[in-house]
């Protein structure tokens, strides 16, 4: 409870409530004061987590994406209904998916010899 007080003292010295006129470290919060601190998130977690994958691999080789989720996968805990569905995924891009993998760093596109 005591984190909690801390917290809304905090929230009211950065608003520019004074504190002289509420001693919240000796009297209880009321519902009103402890439902003003209540944050609710505006994008539900797997947009979110979505677009941060998404904008992430923005950003690495077209190349080298393939190697960072291998690299990845090593790393994660997963369950064996991921691990199906993941599979099962691969199945489906297997059949479509192409030999090599132009490089987009270069702006030329041309293929990067990796050793």
């Amino acid at each position: 409870m005591i984190q909690q007080k801390e917290k809304c003292w905090i929230g009211f010295v950065v608003k520019k409530i004074e504190t002289q006129t509420r001693n919240i470290m000796q009297k209880r919060l009321t519902k009103l004061e402890i439902r003003h601190f209540n944050y609710r998130p505006t994008v539900p977690e797997t947009t979110a987590m979505d677009k941060t994958v998404a904008e992430l691999f923005q950003h690495l080789c077209d190349m080298k994406k393939g190697a960072g989720i291998i690299n990845l996968l090593a790393k994660l805990n997963l369950s064996k209904g991921d691990i199906e569905r993941m599979q099962a995924q691969l199945d489906k891009k297997l059949k479509d998916a192409p030999s090599t993998i132009n490089c987009n760093c270069l702006s030329s596109g041309k293929k990067m010899i990796v050793i």
